[in-house]
């Protein structure tokens, strides 16, 4: 394989023809600025700065994420609220028990189905959510900084919009 590099890739002695239209694409290719390639990295640079905002504490993404959609949805079915944060049930399920296990969340069967576990926060949950709100709130002037407001509320919308219903 040719491993020369100038700027992206150059062509180099030794390449096959195959190598160099291989080589002749990835140079001509836009690749690194597709959306899905920019919104990757714009993802690993939040995720750094979540990262740095709750060093030396028990919150993850998911485990935020999940608090704030229980304090706003107390008693759902665990199942709910994947659909509302947008997480595969085995990530839910296991921060779900995670989050009981360090006294965060409570789980219980439902009155009306015991086969289904409802979510509920508990004081230290609470306590961590008000710590979550205050840290969240610095790390989101971060990760939007060089962003007019005007850039902002597009930016909101698009990705909304991107979502889907």
């Amino acid at each position: 394989m040719c491993e020369s590099w100038e700027k992206v890739v150059v062509k180099s002695e030794g390449c096959s023809v195959s190598d160099e239209n291989i080589l002749e694409t990835a140079n001509n290719s836009e690749f690194l600025d597709t959306i899905s390639s920019l919104l990757r990295r714009a993802h690993f640079r939040n995720a750094n700065i979540f990262r740095r905002a709750f060093e030396g504490t028990e919150i993850t993404y998911p485990r935020m994420t999940l608090l704030f959609a229980i304090a706003q949805n107390s008693g759902v079915p665990q199942k709910v609220l994947g659909e509302i944060v947008s997480l595969d049930a085995n990530t839910v399920s296991d921060s779900l028990r995670r989050m009981e296990k360090i006294g965060l969340i409570e789980r219980m069967e439902s009155v009306d189905d015991r086969r289904v576990l409802t979510v509920q926060m508990t004081r230290s949950g609470l306590d961590m959510l008000i710590e979550a709100v205050s840290k969240s709130r610095k790390m989101q002037a971060q990760v939007v900084e060089r962003l007019s407001s005007t850039e902002i509320k597009k930016l909101r919308a698009l990705l909304q919009k991107l979502q889907g219903p």
